[in-house]
């Protein structure tokens, strides 16, 4: 699979944060502010909250597991308290690290979804 053949679209924006495609935002309930991808591992980390300048509402946070091939959503994992973002996935392993505003980096087992 080339990077071209990825269904998952990143880039950033200043003013704006992450914009994903539809599909991908359309799992969140908050906007994502976060994305990683992983060819070789089939892997898409998402994650999203509130942007600081949005907080009419309370902050929730979710990061979530894509197959990139399949589109599915394989893990939603939600133990962040704010908006989270930042996401690296560790190549060659079967971790993320997320970072969030609620001031805590967190290491994920994105294989087992915890």
């Amino acid at each position: 699979m080339s990077l071209g053949q990825i269904q998952f679209a990143k880039w950033q924006s200043f003013d704006e944060g992450v914009r994903v495609l539809p599909i991908l935002q359309s799992r969140h309930q908050n906007q994502v502010l976060a994305l990683d991808f992983d060819v070789a591992s089939d892997v898409c980390v998402s994650g999203s909250g509130e942007p600081s300048y949005r907080r009419e509402l309370a902050p929730q946070a979710t990061v979530k597991v894509h197959s990139i091939s399949s589109r599915d959503c394989r893990f939603t994992l939600d133990n962040h308290t704010d908006s989270v973002n930042a996401i690296r996935i560790v190549p060659e392993t079967c971790f993320a690290i997320t970072a969030s505003s609620d001031t805590t980096l967190m290491v994920w087992d994105i294989q087992a979804g915890r």
